[in-house]
Parts: C-alpha cells; sequence; structure tokens
C-alpha cells in the first residue's frame, strides 16, 4: 500500500513540474508592450540586423530603422533605452534573453530603444 502511495506522489509531482514548465514557457511568450525599436548590426555579419528586425516586428514590435552601428566588433549585444521607459526595455530585454540594457537620455528620440546586435549571434538562440 505504501509502495503505490509514493508511485501516485512522484507522478503527480512529474505532471506539476511539467504543468508548471509549460505555463513559464507560455509567460516568456507574452505579448510586448508597443514601443519603437531602431536595430543596428554592430556583429559584422551581413543582413543580421534586417534578419532580427523582421523577428521583431512578428512580435508586433515598431521597428523604426534598420542599419549598421558604428562598430562592427562588439562582442554582445545590447539594448539602448532612449525613450526614457525603461520598464519597456526591460521587458523586450527578458524576452531576448542574456541581453546588457543601457541607458541613454535623448530629447525626441526615433525610437524608444535601440537594439544593437553584437557577435555572440543572440537572435538566432532567441525563440520566435
Amino acid at each position: 500500500m505504501r509502495r503505490s502511495t509514493t508511485l501516485l506522489l512522484v507522478a503527480a509531482g512529474l505532471c506539476l513540474t511539467s504543468a508548471g514548465f509549460a505555463l513559464l514557457r507560455h509567460s516568456s511568450a507574452r505579448p510586448l508592450p508597443q514601443m519603437r525599436v531602431e536595430v543596428l548590426n554592430g556583429s559584422g555579419q551581413a543582413g543580421a540586423a534586417a534578419a532580427a528586425a523582421e523577428r521583431m516586428r512578428g512580435w508586433g514590435l515598431d521597428v523604426v530603422a534598420v542599419g549598421d552601428a558604428p562598430r562592427k566588433d562588439h562582442p554582445r549585444t545590447f539594448l539602448i533605452d532612449r525613450g526614457g521607459r525603461p520598464a519597456l526595455t526591460q521587458r523586450l530585454a527578458e524576452r531576448l534573453g542574456d541581453v546588457l540594457v543601457v541607458l541613454e537620455r535623448v530629447e525626441r528620440p526615433q525610437a524608444d530603444a535601440v537594439l544593437v546586435l553584437g557577435q555572440d549571434g543572440l537572435m538566432s538562440r532567441v525563440p520566435r
């Protein structure tokens, strides 16, 4: 009798763990708030900014500009908050994963945030 109770509890625990994992995965895919984003290629890899911009448009973001960063040798991808609303930029950073957020105050910015792609290949690891 004791053995069947233990197996039942283990099975229930596995179900809860699986359900919790699914819930966690679902919550990370929640819609992003409306924001304007500029995407710059700082990786030196041709077409990286255009590909990242297309993915971000698929997330519902307003990509207002795509281009090259002044430098092409950034080792890491990072976000610049220019709109003065760091909570929005932080939500995007959470979607991207391992990305640094830099605050830069700009009066009347073209974009709320600027994504500068680095040589870390971050966008290839971000779920669609």
